[in-house]
């Protein structure tokens, strides 16, 4: 999924599901992302035997800003991560992002741990 100034690519890897997000995610923006975390955290895990199948991880790393509008949809997707039995985490956010991040509150709860 991609607009002008943002773009979620998800990509299965051993780790989880990986959804890598770039550009800006904002008030324009954000509802793509809610639209593609619902589709990936309703369907059914991709067989129990493997690791971190019920993981999903939002790589933050090319996300060059975030507003109010996207900490809606983080918190919308980890509860709804939560109602499925799923995780949801990010990773390797830039500095305004991880300091929203943390300000807000969420850090510690969506933080992967390395």
């Amino acid at each position: 999924m991609a607009s002008e100034q943002f773009s979620a690519q998800r990509t299965p890897e051993a780790r989880g599901v990986v959804v890598r997000l770039s550009g800006e995610l904002d008030l324009g923006s954000a509802s793509e992302l809610e639209r593609l975390l619902s589709e990936i955290l309703a369907e059914p895990e991709a067989g129990h035997s493997e690791q971190h199948n019920d993981r999903v991880l939002l790589d933050l790393s090319g996300l060059d800003f975030m507003d109010s509008t996207g900490i809606k949809v983080l918190v919308a997707a980890k509860q709804l991560a939560d109602a499925h039995g799923r995780q949801l985490a990010v990773c390797d956010p830039k500095p305004q992002v991880h300091r929203l991040l943390e300000v807000v509150g969420l850090l510690d709860r969506l933080m992967l741990d390395q």
